[in-house]
């Protein structure tokens, strides 16, 4: 992956990498307080720089990429 592609997230990859609840993202989503770059029937794509534009910068459990990659990977194996 080059450092110039985006990498989105889901609210439930969010919530993970960022130890934020699932609720309380869904909230803000749902406010207004933290944006999205699209919503369709899996749900939201989410900038991880959005969380952390409106979070902070919390501890991270895993980085973004590396919770997608995993993800991928999975799907592959199933």
């Amino acid at each position: 992956m080059s450092q110039n592609t985006k990498v989105y997230i889901s609210l439930s990859q969010a919530a993970k990498a960022y130890n934020i609840g699932k609720g309380t993202l869904s909230n803000a989503l749902t406010g207004g307080k933290l944006s999205y770059i699209s919503k369709d029937k899996n749900g939201y794509k989410i900038d991880p720089a959005e969380i952390e534009r409106v979070f902070g910068n919390r501890p991270k459990k895993q980085s973004a990429t590396d919770l997608k990659n995993k993800e991928t990977a999975d799907e592959t194996v199933n």
